[in-house]
């Protein structure tokens, strides 16, 4: 009997990316995975999983595991988050490729071409905290310039390093007009949905640099004024996933309610289940990794904001809006929640999912994907 292909999947710094890894190998029959984590992902995912501490010591565990395949989710996030120098992620994509080591990379830039690729792009003052210590705020300019300079270099070396690796996109992109890697793949894991939902149950999800953004813009109460409507006006069962300073700011109203709870962070299953089962989730993020599972789960989805990305990069929209919302781009709930804003967010949302499920339809299953890749010349 063959022996089934070793395929390691990286997962980088960003928890977003560990749900690449499950959105990718959920359901795999004709391969053999392994995960490597960093241990800032350790309570987060799988038991299982390996833990790599720098560039050298991930290579090392591939030369042992004799990797048919190598998957970073994502390649370009290598050197971010104090994971490992930009050189040490660089010798380590070289290493692999002088190894002669099928590699392949996830991309959650969706092709970002170069022509954004420069600092007047690269918009870091929507997330200025406001300030009124002159030093403080001369402080935080100098530590922005620094994070686009860094940042931008490190995008500028990778996407050179990476540009021959092939890209994976959990989407579906069509060539034409397309100025991303030539090698792509997408494709589509129905393995993801649906399950039974519990309409009881409301999730609301805001990551760390969304929450920055809205306590930049002095939005911030609105995040407890949103929570209280679901939970005053509407009587739900209210789950919030934010980072441990966003709960701090709640109002005592909210946190104290019996049917309020909030977690900083879970172990990546619990937060899929979790997701997965709410009968509505709501997000400040147009585009956060999780949302793909309401798309194929049908699961009824609402937006405040479209999210960090956009004002990041404000030209990235229009890629996100063709590929990801095909054109259909979600309703931002302004107002109050009222059954009437939620009936008009919840039509507009589902037609685009609908219209990208059925896009991804097209596209083949990850375990196809493998065999293209590891079939490729």
């Amino acid at each position: 009997m063959k022996a089934r292909p070793k395929i390691i999947c990286v997962a980088t710094n960003d928890f977003g990316e560990l749900g690449s890894v499950y959105s990718f190998g959920h359901g795999i029959k004709e391969a053999e995975l392994f995960l490597c984590i960093p241990p800032h992902l350790q309570k987060a995912a799988h038991p299982s999983a390996t833990i790599y501490n720098d560039g050298e010591n991930l290579y090392q565990y591939i030369r042992q595991i004799q990797a048919d395949l190598v998957i970073f989710f994502s390649g370009y996030l290598l050197a971010t988050g104090g994971l490992m120098p930009l050189k040490e992620a660089l010798n380590l994509i070289r290493k692999l490729k002088n190894d002669h080591i099928r590699l392949a990379t996830g991309d959650p830039f969706l092709g970002l071409p170069p022509s954004l690729n420069n600092p007047k792009d690269f918009d870091l003052t929507a997330f200025r905290i406001p300030t009124r210590n002159p030093l403080t705020a001369v402080r935080k300019r100098l530590a922005e310039a620094k994070i686009r300079k860094n940042s931008l270099q490190s995008y500028t070396a990778l996407q050179e390093e990476l540009a021959n690796v092939p890209h994976l996109y959990p989407i579906p992109i069509e060539k034409e007009g397309w100025h991303g890697p030539s090698k792509f793949y997408c494709f589509c894991n129905l393995n993801l949905g649906p399950i039974q939902r519990d309409e009881s149950l409301w999730i609301f999800v805001i990551s760390r640099l969304d929450s920055n953004f809205q306590i930049s813009q002095k939005k911030e109460h609105a995040i407890s004024r949103r929570l209280s409507e679901a939970l005053e006006q509407f009587g739900k069962q209210v789950v919030l996933i934010a980072p441990k300073d966003v709960a701090a700011s709640l109002n005592p109203q909210v946190t104290s309610h019996p049917k309020f709870q909030c977690h900083a962070s879970l172990p990546h299953q619990e937060f899929t289940e979790l997701i997965s089962q709410a009968g509505k989730a709501f997000y400040w993020n147009a585009i956060s990794q999780s949302i793909l599972l309401r798309v194929y789960q049908g699961a009824e989805t609402h937006f405040f904001d479209h999210g960090h990305l956009r004002s990041l990069l404000p030209q990235s929209w229009t890629f996100v809006n063709k590929y990801y919302y095909r054109g259909i781009p979600p309703d931002l709930l302004k107002g109050p929640l009222s059954s009437e804003a939620l009936e008009n967010s919840a039509d507009q949302c589902s037609a685009s999912f609908e219209a990208l499920l059925a896009k991804l339809r097209e596209c083949p299953t990850p375990d196809e994907v493998i065999k293209k890749l590891l079939d490729a010349p």
